[in-house]
């Protein structure tokens, strides 16, 4: 139970199970195997709780159960799952500020956390989370301005913006961010 090497294998075979089955959309055997590979996780962070690989092994966990979770309509269980991927997340970046991997991964949690608050109608709650994603990948584009996957993801973040501004009823807001996602898509087409 110490074994570092075993514990990460276990917690392998438990996120590749639970990857079968929720491809099978077996949400009942992906969800058991998915706490399973938390449980794992959870281990190995407890045999070296600073090592960086076996913390992103917690953030994948946690992602891959709150995913199962919000498909299931446990959307509180869902966003408990999202928020502790965000918090492992920053604060492995703290650490790291200069891993673009890890700031997408920031922008990504900040992106699931307020697509649940929205679909459980938290409107107004949803909307520093969609800011944060889109901060966090502006500052990643004005770090590396030619990279499209970057981009892309800038260019949604806006649409989710718009999306959330035209359901509150901001019309000119929603419009100002659907023609700032639209810019974005062009200059990534003509590239």
């Amino acid at each position: 139970p110490g074994d570092g090497a075993r514990v990460f294998g276990l917690a392998q075979s438990q996120y590749w199970a639970g990857y079968v089955h929720w491809q099978r959309r077996n949400l009942d055997s992906a969800e058991r195997h998915f706490k399973g590979y938390l449980e794992a996780a959870e281990r190995l962070r407890a045999i070296d709780p600073v090592r960086v690989d076996w913390q992103r092994e917690m953030d994948y966990a946690n992602s891959n159960l709150a995913t199962v979770l919000q498909a299931r309509g446990d959307l509180a269980g869902a966003l408990d799952r999202f928020r502790a991927c965000l918090s492992i997340e920053q604060a492995l970046l703290a650490r790291a500020p200069g891993d673009r991997e890890l700031a997408q991964s920031v922008a990504a949690s900040h992106n699931a956390i307020g697509l649940v608050l929205r679909l459980q109608g938290q409107l107004m709650a949803a909307r520093p989370e969609f800011e944060a994603q889109r901060s966090m990948l502006e500052r990643l584009h004005l770090a590396a301005p030619n990279d499209g996957a970057n981009d892309r993801l800038l260019g949604l973040s806006y649409v989710f913006l718009g999306d959330l501004a035209a359901a509150l009823g901001e019309e000119a807001a929603a419009r100002a961010h659907f023609t700032r996602a639209l810019g974005i898509a062009e200059t990534l087409t003509a590239r």
